[in-house]
């Protein structure tokens, strides 16, 4: 039998400094370059909604134009026109539509809806002259432009950390657990949920009672038409 490894105050000190020290190491050495780069991108993003689609004044908009906006992959960038920004499943609940372009294209009412909450929530700080019934001056304009590529590249990369700070700590555990502990699949005659059996995932895995591992993946069923529309 093998027995458990068993840790003390000072290793355990010890080895949360390392840790505290890897999260410093990757947070202070994260290149800036990335995010001006985001915000940047963003910044495009955003005068082009202003320019190209008339977004100074949200009165002029249909919901033709919103279903062309969402085709145009503008559809996040309509989003964070609200303060504060709403998320896609909230969006989708408050308008009680899904957000595919076919789905606004094909239904002129639902995407009025989402319309509608676009204009009811907009942001009053970052759009001042919408409230006021007037043009906005270039300064106001390019201010609102920089804000809302601030506020969804903040948002992007906050996404961005959490998901690869998981991944590489679950990483780092199932290399501790192979590597330094021998653990292996499931034992004989047990299973368990969703898992990686080599380079991809089983929706099960068994472990037989000869000790042979044997993943199983279940069949999927065909989906609605309207369930495989994707945004």
């Amino acid at each position: 039998m093998i027995l458990p490894p068993r840790w003390d105050r000072d290793v355990l000190q010890a080895e949360s400094k390392a840790a505290i020290k890897v999260f410093r190491d990757e947070r202070l050495l994260e290149p800036l370059q990335q995010w001006t780069q985001m915000v940047e991108d963003h910044q495009t993003l955003f005068s082009k909604l202003f320019s190209l689609h008339g977004l100074p004044n949200p009165s002029r908009l249909t919901p033709e134009i919103v279903s062309d906006l969402f085709r145009a992959k503008f559809g996040d960038a309509l989003r964070y026109l609200v303060g504060p920004p709403i998320s896609k499943a909230d969006l989708q609940i408050l308008a009680e539509t899904s957000l595919a372009p076919r789905t606004l294209s094909r239904q002129p009412e639902a995407a009025k809806r989402v319309l509608d909450i676009i204009k009811q929530a907009l942001d009053a700080k970052r759009f001042p002259w919408v409230a006021e019934g007037r043009a906005p001056t270039k300064e106001e304009e390019a201010a609102a432009v920089l804000a809302s590529a601030v506020l969804i590249t903040s948002q992007r990369m906050s996404t961005k950390r959490r998901t690869e700070g998981k991944d590489a700590q679950e990483a780092s555990v199932k290399r501790y657990l192979v590597e330094r502990m021998d653990f292996r699949a499931p034992d004989e005659g047990c299973f368990c949920g969703e898992s990686r059996v080599g380079t991809r995932k089983a929706d099960i895995v068994a472990r037989l009672f000869d000790g042979r591992v044997m993943p199983i993946e279940l069949q999927g069923i065909e989906q609605f038409p309207e369930q495989r529309e994707t945004t």
